[in-house]
């Protein structure tokens, strides 16, 4: 909606311009008093029109900036065309070639210079260039230049699809090629190879039909996930037995001393760094290098840094240091405002700095005096092995460490940090390892509840094994939720005695479902043992193809593969041949499916390792290499061509095209078929791809041309309309000045004569436009035009003499039928154009074209032809009647000539809207009615 508003407003804009310079016309080419008279009032209009469009340029730059910022790409397009003509200089060559605004200009020069002839030409050109400014703006396209690139995508399109079919071609000679060089040795390989794979997909769907009938693939499923249950159920019995809940108290002392050891150094040094900037600040006033004032300036931003800090962490070290540099910074003047000497202030601070040094002194010996605590605190948790015992130990080391160090008040804080944190992390997961331990046991009594249901399923679940898994289950369930309660808490002793039992029921579980899968099993032993038989010959026969010599034109690298490829299926295959004897249907269709994928592993060295060896096959590969490079010169020009499109809505890349073309060009000059082959197919594939790409540009183009062919036409339907409606009011006033006189007067046969002609001119007019109409595939419209044109063709002839000058009822009621003809057509036409409009604006952005429909569309749908058909239908039984009221002589069986031509031409319409409905029905799918009832 935003783009149509815009759209319609510089739409607007531009026709006011095409108007107003049009209506300069009439008065540049007057040549009497009056233009001289005017001369000054036209060449001042020239000039606002000017302005006026220098504005309208600007204001387009500037929406064009905001359009393509939201990514509104079409709206864009258009700004960007109409941009373009107003910079684009037409009309001529040389100084006759001109943009927009310089015709402007021209005109003006040419009105004050007294020149109406260069005038009048300007300004038609220019109303010309205005024109297509409009049509650019309003997304009309010229109908002659979308045919042409209609014309010239299906051209690239035939192209591309030959290209594509040359390829199929050679690569299909490619593949003859590679199969004649292997021989018979390869083609008997690859039959053996595509036997045997046929047999194991046989196999595999056998195995897991048997499966699903016995029930077995299920039960190992529920197998393996309880397999997976009790692994964890194990780790977490584990955990909970080695779990202590008041671990986490145990390492509090040793924790808040560490942090008490950590808070001190931290403050230490901060005071550390208030003393050295004071002294800093002592030393430059004695050298006299800085300013006093620069000093001053220094130290107040330092204490209000320390202000913040204070303020923030209530931390009595910052606000020391604050109080500190503030007292410093006044020590810097006298009372008055005036510095002190050099030498007084300089000791001022030194004195400052030493009280701040000793308090960081005494903040260190607390440091040492916590840490000394925190590790007689951490001795008494070292000994035991538990979680809490390696938090204290790490701790310890730290701590021990950052006592003895060497490295200075840095490093020692550093350590005592690190202690400190390791001590906070550790206290906070032993705290979360009971909340922890609960959920993992609430979520494994989850998962054991949803296999008590998979097993409760089954129709194991009515043996004996089955029921005793079930009851299995259900009380491992039970157990891990009493886990979960008493983990939560803090009670150790009884959450590990329920985990181990939870454990137990899981580990009876897992034997009921083992004596449930083999009783399964057991009642399709003998199919078991059928499969297990043909299995277990399958792998003989991969064995035994893996053991013969492999054919002479495959490379050692392709021999290889296929020797690796066939041990694989053939382990695979006796892997799964020992499931099924076991009952482990899906087991055995694991192993089934790698050995299917090992198969098709040695099929494809097979047919990828061929080499050409004779020089007879390397003449014939030398040949369409040189096939291959003629195709792929080709494609390049084909890429050029596409490439130098003017404006191209789609943009099909060749390049890999090409590139795979030369890469099938070298396999085959190396005597690589089966390489080529694939590149061949690539190349076959991109082409294809490209056409595919050119057809939805070509549709577009062809959607578009649709649209303005749509335009056109209501256009020219409205045209007609109120030319019609002239005539009707002429018709009707010539009858009423007539009355009741027998014959017209001669002055009324003038008019009548030239209301005549003027139909007769619509009724050809419209003959071209029912045409135009059954050309874009719109037949019903085409007819409605076709019975408007018969209409207007009758008025010719009965307004005129032959026709006896009529003017009465009839010819009033038939020019009354032409006119709701035409107006039917123009509502289906507008209304097909604001539903198309309406489309357009609710596509999203960046929709792609294949969510549209395909192929060429007609210019109304079928429902509005099918209203249109309903509509002539009751206006020709609405015309009937009228006929049987105007001559009841009808009705004896004596009709005049006249009543007869009229019953003539409604039988003639009513064949042709037969054929009409015939024609629709076929079209969208109605079937026909029986032969009686047609």
């Amino acid at each position: 909606m935003a783009r149509h508003t815009w759209i319609a407003a510089l739409c607007s804009s531009a026709l006011l311009l095409a108007l107003a310079a049009g209506l300069a016309l009439p008065l540049g080419a007057q040549k009497d008093v009056a233009v001289e008279r005017d001369k000054a009032a036209i060449i001042e209009e020239q000039a606002l029109l000017a302005r006026q469009l220098e504005r309208l340029q600007s204001t387009m730059e500037v929406l064009l900036q905001r359009i393509e910022a939201e990514g509104r790409t079409r709206t864009a397009e258009l700004l960007k065309d109409a941009l373009e003509l107003l910079h684009r200089r037409a009309g001529g060559e040389g100084a006759n070639a001109m943009t927009p605004a310089e015709r402007m200009l021209e005109a003006k020069s040419a009105l004050e210079g007294g020149k109406p002839a260069l005038t009048l030409d300007a300004q038609r050109a220019l109303i010309a260039d205005l024109e297509r400014l409009v049509s650019i703006l309003l997304d009309r396209k010229n109908v002659a230049g979308l045919e042409q690139k209609i014309e010239s995508l299906q051209k690239l399109q035939e192209d591309a699809e030959a290209l594509a079919d040359r390829e199929q071609k050679l690569q299909e000679k490619t593949a003859a090629l590679r199969e004649q060089a292997g021989g018979e040795a390869q083609r008997a390989l690859e039959q053996r190879l595509n036997k045997l794979e046929a047999e194991q997909r046989k196999l595999l769907e056998r195995t897991e039909d048997a499966g699903r009938e016995s029930g077995t693939l299920e039960i190992e499923q529920l197998e393996r996930e309880l397999e997976a249950l009790l692994a964890a159920q194990r780790t977490d019995r584990s955990v909970l037995e080695s779990w202590q809940p008041g671990q986490a108290k145990e390492l509090s002392g040793a924790r808040d001393a560490a942090e008490e050891a950590r808070r001190a150094e931290a403050q230490a040094a901060r005071l550390d760094e208030a003393g050295e900037r004071l002294r800093a600040a002592a030393q430059e006033l004695e050298r006299g290098a800085t300013p006093p004032s620069e000093i001053g300036e220094s130290l107040r931003k330092a204490a209000e840094n320390a202000r913040r800090h204070a303020n923030v962490s209530q931390d009595s070290a910052a606000q020391r240091s604050a109080e500190e540099l503030e007292q410093a910074r006044a020590a810097l003047n006298n009372e008055d405002g005036s510095p002190k000497p050099a030498v007084e202030s300089a000791q001022a601070l030194r004195n400052g700095a030493d009280e701040l040094e000793a308090e960081a002194a005494a903040r260190r010996a607390e440091a040492q005096k916590a840490r000394a605590q925190a590790l007689e605190e951490l001795a008494e948790r070292t000994a035991a092995d538990s979680p809490a015992a390696a938090a204290a130990s790490e701790a310890k080391k730290l701590l021990e460490e950052a006592q003895r160090s060497a490295r200075g008040q840095d490093d020692t804080a550093a350590k005592t940090q690190r202690a400190a944190e390791a001590l906070s992390q550790a206290q906070k997961e032993l705290e979360l390892v009971g909340v922890a331990l609960a959920g993992s046991q609430a979520e494994q009594a989850r998962k054991s509840a949803a296999l008590q249901r998979g097993l409760e399923s089954l129709p194991q679940a009515k043996t004996a094994a089955g029921a005793e898994g079930v009851q299995a289950l259900e009380r491992a369930a039970e157990a891990m939720r009493a886990a979960a309660q008493a983990a939560r808490t803090g009670n150790q002793g009884e959450s590990a005695a329920s985990a181990e039992s939870a454990e137990s029921a899981l580990e009876e579980a897992r034997a009921a479902l083992e004596r449930a899968r083999a009783g399964a099993a057991s009642t399709g032993q003998q199919g078991n043992a059928e499969l297990a038989a043909a299995q277990q010959k399958a792998a003989q026969e991969a064995g035994a193809l893996a053991q013969s010599p492999p054919p002479e034109a495959l490379s050692s690298e392709a021999k290889q593969g296929l020797e690796q490829a066939l041990k694989e299926a053939q382990q695979s295959m006796q892997e799964a041949g020992s499931a099924l004897q076991q009952g482990k249907s899906a087991s055995a269709a694991n192993q089934q499916r790698q050995a299917l994928q090992s198969l098709q592993k040695a099929a494809q060295a097979a047919k990828d390792g061929v080499r050409l060896t004779s020089e007879e096959e390397r003449r014939a590969a030398e040949e369409l290499a040189a096939e291959q490079e003629r195709v792929r010169q080709q494609i390049l020009d084909l890429a050029r061509r596409m490439k130098e499109r003017e404006n191209p809505r789609s943009k099909p890349d060749l390049s890999k095209a090409s590139e795979q073309a030369q890469a099938a060009k070298e396999a085959l000059e190396q005597g690589d078929p089966s390489q080529a082959e694939q590149q061949e197919q690539e190349v076959e594939r991109e082409l294809r791809q490209a056409k595919s790409e050119l057809k939805e540009e070509e549709e577009q183009y062809q959607r578009l041309r649709a649209e303005e062919q749509l335009f056109r036409i209501a256009e020219e339907t409205a045209a007609l309309l109120e030319a019609h409606r002239k005539q009707m009011a002429e018709l009707k006033q010539v009858d009423q000045e007539r009355g009741n006189a027998a014959q017209p007067s001669r002055a009324q046969k003038l008019r009548l004569r030239g209301i005549s002609r003027e139909e007769g001119s619509l009724g050809k007019r419209a003959e071209e436009l029912a045409k135009a109409v059954e050309a874009e595939g719109t037949r019903v419209a085409a007819g409605l035009l076709a019975n408007v044109a018969s209409d207007l063709a009758r008025l010719e002839h009965d307004l005129y003499e032959e026709g006896d000058f009529q003017t009465g009822e009839r010819a009033q009621g038939l020019q009354k039928d032409v006119e709701e003809a035409l107006l039917w057509l123009l509502d289906a036409l507008r209304a097909e154009q604001a539903r198309r409009q309406d489309e357009n604006q609710k596509k999203p952005p960046g929709a792609s074209p294949k969510d549209q429909p395909q192929g060429p569309q007609p210019l109304v749908p079928d429902s509005t032809e099918l209203k249109l058909l309903r509509r002539m239908e009751v206006e020709l039984r609405d015309s009937l009647d009228r006929l049987r009221l105007l001559a009841p002589e009808l009705e004896a069986g004596e009709p005049n000539a006249l009543f007869l031509a009229e019953i003539s031409r409604l039988a003639a319409r009513h064949e042709r809207l037969t054929e009409l409905f015939k024609d629709l029905r076929a079209r969208v799918g109605i079937e026909a009615p029986e032969s009686s009832q047609d």
